[in-house]
């Protein structure tokens, strides 16, 4: 009867580490959104001095860079402690550089595979299908075009990043990294989209 009176007494203080330690692992907020700058990284399929070109098609190419927004939304739908895995819906827009005017937007969709297992530091890897759409304009008379050229193209985009929280809800992303893929041909092929900017977390 003493011993039983004694692990009783002694049971819970032989949890509590266990307890203590779980509790030491934050809880990863159940939504994220996120807003900043993108600049994405495409391969002309036409190498001209002007830049890309959508009507003639040669072999080779060149690289160009185009800066943009970017915005998305996470869902933890099991608000887990230390690795989470949540839905994400990831929208961006880069806009027209140099003399040939090429504008792009994707909508994606997918995993992303959180954890928050160091205090303040939320690393994070996702893969994301979704649609690119695309418009080239010509600036002069480089090609000729009477009208715009558009096209809608399957993208994917396999990446992550790490997110630094500041204070509160307010977190910073160092960096996002996608390997992007969308491809315009004949004009020109997206391979590469890097992002930062604030991250709002909250319950």
């Amino acid at each position: 009867m003493r011993k039983a009176k004694l692990w009783m007494l002694a049971a819970p203080l032989l949890a509590f580490p266990a307890a203590a330690g779980a509790q030491g692992v934050p809880v990863l907020p159940r939504f994220a959104l996120f807003g900043g700058a993108t600049v994405a990284t495409s391969d002309c399929l036409v190498p001209l001095p002007e830049g890309c070109n959508p009507v003639e098609q040669t072999a080779g190419g060149t690289t160009f860079h185009q800066v943009g927004w970017g915005a998305s939304g996470e869902f933890d739908p099991l608000h887990s402690r230390a690795v989470a895995l949540g839905i994400v819906g990831d929208v961006s827009e880069q806009y027209p550089q140099g003399n040939i005017e090429t504008n792009q937007v994707t909508a994606l969709f997918g995993p992303q595979l959180s954890t928050h297992v160091i205090p303040r530091v939320v690393p994070f890897a996702h893969v994301l299908f979704g649609v690119a759409h695309g418009q080239t304009t010509a600036a002069g008379a480089v090609t000729g075009l009477a009208q715009p050229a558009t096209a809608s193209v399957f993208a994917a985009a396999l990446g992550g990043g790490v997110d630094v929280k500041i204070f509160g809800a307010l977190w910073f992303r160092v960096v996002q990294a996608d390997y992007l893929h969308a491809n315009f041909a004949p004009d020109h092929r997206t391979r590469f989209r890097i992002s930062t900017g604030l991250v709002l977390r909250f319950p």
